[in-house]
């Protein structure tokens, strides 16, 4: 898995977008995020580009997008631009981006053609296109935490193979050491 080039994504934030503001979409109070989608070739890698702007601010001419999400097959990350200009990368997914709430809920696309974009990234084209990004983004989460678990037992296995062995393990008293060594060597697993 590699990671992320951040200097090489922030060049591809889309401020300069495009909204017809006599679109339904910003009629609509219950949608709070209007999400823009395409899919870049970022440092080498293709890369789904997810700008998520304010729906408030989009329709009083503000083309800072609140969220950009990075998304490729083995990572994301997300550019969260704050208030004054202040500029946050985050590591969560894109359901719990807000504390309140699932994100997802409170945004919608702008075009169906950028949920299509989504959809055909992700690969799963039965589902919308946030539901393909969570599962996409669930698989990405279980094979890092699988990676970690995986690396933490074969650090714990390399700790014990010492005493396994009959040889003390590292970080002992010499005492404690020549039990170790008595007890391994009469112990019927080590046989």
């Amino acid at each position: 898995m590699m990671g992320m080039n951040k200097k090489e994504c922030r060049k591809f934030v889309d401020l300069e977008p495009r909204f017809n503001l006599g679109s339904g979409i910003f009629l609509i109070d219950k949608i709070k995020y209007i999400a823009r989608s395409a899919v870049k070739i970022i440092a080498g890698r293709r890369t789904l580009v997810i700008n998520f702007y304010n729906r408030e601010k989009a329709a009083s001419g503000c083309n800072e997008p609140t969220y950009t999400l990075f998304q490729c097959k083995d990572d994301y990350i997300t550019l969260h631009r704050g208030e004054h200009d202040t500029e946050i990368w985050r590591g969560a997914s894109l359901a719990y981006l807000e504390k309140h709430g699932i994100f997802t809920e409170a945004c919608a696309f702008y075009h169906q053609c950028d949920e299509q974009v989504v959809t055909k990234f992700c690969g799963i084209s039965d589902n919308t296109g946030f539901c393909a990004l969570n599962t996409l983004q669930a698989t990405i989460m279980s094979n890092r935490l699988a990676t970690k678990k995986l690396a933490r037992e074969r650090k714990t296995i390399k700790r014990m193979a010492s005493v396994i062995s009959g040889q003390p393990p590292r970080k002992t008293s010499g005492e404690s050491n020549r039990n170790i060594a008595k007890k391994a060597s009469c112990s019927p697993l080590l046989r």
